[in-house]
């Protein structure tokens, strides 16, 4: 994907901040290596303090670990334990910095309370001596891990596709690969740790109903319209214009959305498709394995249905591709990121509109065809 080649461009002052955070973190790990800290080989603590989808391409990595023998600690929000293997030991994320909400990101409030300084201490324990891994080329949790005690540190070289890069002294750099999908890219820390994995699987859940059930079930299609970040919306009159044309084809569309979201899941569905609010990851599992297909914007639940075989209609803006692509050979991916056009935007609050305008580039009648792609006929059986 050429248009991807260009990396998002961060600003100077954004640069120089994260440069001189880079430079500093050679200081606690100079002093590991000076105390020559025990080491614990086959410990791994990973940090990943943002999304559904965040910590969900982490899966192959960490059983790849576990199968060779490693004891592995996962930094993360709670609500995501159960993407992982049981055998994770598994520390609640309480890092305000992984939140949406830009304005408490680095609120001091946050950074200095008593339920903070107790996540440190755990995040401690367990770091101590052992191999910390930060995925996103991220200096701030590169921070983390060094002050955690961490033996060694691992991270990318860039953060997440940008041209934020990260200094050499901060830590073992890994480089980044535009070719690969997240959890592709997760999983090549592993031959760093020793582990030859072989060929990995994407991340896999089990369903709750075989795909023939579904097959069998009535045409129910999920339609996921609502993401933290306005910039990934679908046009509304696109949303509505789908559902109907679904329905004329004698399909059951049917709108889902995370709790307290059924304000926004209208304004983009309306009346065409009814509403309904799911809590827990571990209830989107069992409800979007009941659909025959699932149409979404670039969100934590598509990466759910992706995960499950669920056949999945993804609308990306400007998404990283092939970064967040989904990986079912029931998954596509629908963008206008090869238009010559193209510019990559970081998903900011300031971005925001232009990123729209690419999504609305994509129009209903392309994801009818997708889906017929999909095997989801368009004179569904009545």
């Amino acid at each position: 994907m050429a248009a991807r080649l260009q990396r998002l461009q961060i600003s100077r002052r954004k640069r120089a901040g994260a440069g001189l955070l880079g430079w500093l973190a050679a200081l606690p790990r100079a002093g590991a290596l000076l105390r020559r800290r025990r080491a614990h080989p086959r410990r791994v603590l990973v940090l990943e303090p943002f999304g559904l989808g965040d910590v969900l391409s982490h899966q192959p990595m960490t059983r790849a670990l576990l199968a060779a023998g490693f004891e592995v600690t996962f930094c993360g929000r709670e609500a995501f334990r159960c993407l992982l293997p049981p055998e994770v030991r598994w520390i609640p994320s309480r890092i305000p910095w992984g939140l949406h909400d830009y304005a408490r990101k680095y609120r001091a409030a946050d950074y200095g309370s008593q339920e903070f300084r107790n996540f440190l201490r755990e995040l401690r324990a367990a770091g101590h001596g052992a191999a910390g891994v930060d995925t996103r080329g991220d200096i701030r949790s590169v921070w983390l891990l060094h002050l955690c005690g961490c033996a060694r540190v691992l991270t990318l070289d860039h953060y997440l596709d940008s041209d934020l890069a990260m200094p050499r002294a901060a830590g073992e750099l890994a480089p980044f690969d535009f070719s690969l999908r997240r959890w592709e890219l997760n999983s090549r820390f592993l031959a760093r740790l020793g582990v030859e994995a072989g060929r990995l699987a994407p991340p896999a859940l089990a369903p709750t109903r075989p795909a023939s059930d579904r097959a069998g079930a009535a045409s129910e299609i999920a339609l996921i319209p609502v993401a933290p970040w306005e910039g990934k919306l679908w046009p509304a009159a696109h949303w509505q214009t789908l559902a109907k044309a679904l329905r004329a084809c004698g399909h059951t569309p049917r709108t889902l959305c995370g709790p307290g979201q059924t304000a926004a899941a209208l304004a983009q569905t309306g009346d065409a498709a009814p509403v309904q609010e799911v809590g827990s990851v571990e209830d989107w599992i069992e409800t979007l394995a009941r659909f025959r297909a699932v149409v979404s914007v670039d969100t934590g639940p598509m990466h759910l249905a992706d995960a499950l075989g669920v056949p999945v209609a993804a609308l990306y803006g400007v998404g990283s591709l092939p970064l967040w692509q989904p990986s079912g050979p029931s998954s596509l991916a629908l963008h206008r990121q090869n238009d010559p056009d193209f510019k990559p935007l970081a998903p900011t609050p300031a971005n925001t509109a232009a990123a729209r305008t690419w999504l609305a580039r994509i129009p209903p009648e392309e994801v009818l065809q997708a889906l017929g792609k999909l095997g989801i006929d368009r004179q569904a059986a009545r």
